[in-house]
């Protein structure tokens, strides 16, 4: 079982989980705004995008300040990205005409990257392929 875990995560299981999530966000979205829920899309994609970019800036800076062996400059790029998702939510959250959907859809939306990493790697361990499809 071992070796599945480290064939998951040789094989690119974060950028995996970035274009999967990517492309589970669209026709997500669009069922929300076709159904008329437009607060709802506007959570979800926000809530998604947040989500997909902190994976993302996670994986391009985390490497690169490893090799300067930084450790205070990724304490304070962590914190900075925090404190944006922070006044992001919170200008989500005080829209005049705010809705629990709203708010149900952008925690929905954070969650989408974690539950596709967490599929993703208990799929792979499961089958035990060494080439995922996407």
């Amino acid at each position: 079982m071992k070796q599945t875990q480290e064939i998951a995560l040789s094989n690119g299981l974060p950028n995996r989980a970035i274009r999967t999530s990517a492309l589970l966000m669209v026709p997500i979205a669009l069922y929300f705004l076709l159904a008329g829920h437009y607060h709802m899309a506007l959570g979800f994609i926000s809530g998604a995008g947040i989500s997909i970019v902190s994976l993302g800036t996670l994986l391009y800076q985390l490497p690169r300040m490893m090799k300067k062996r930084k450790m205070r400059s990724i304490y304070v790029s962590f914190i900075q990205k925090f404190v944006l998702y922070a006044v992001l939510i919170a200008l989500l959250l005080s829209v005049e005409h705010n809705s629990v959907g709203l708010i149900i859809a952008l925690c929905t939306g954070v969650m989408l990257v974690p539950t596709v990493i967490v599929l993703k790697a208990v799929g792979t361990i499961i089958t035990g392929r060494e080439n995922p499809i996407v």
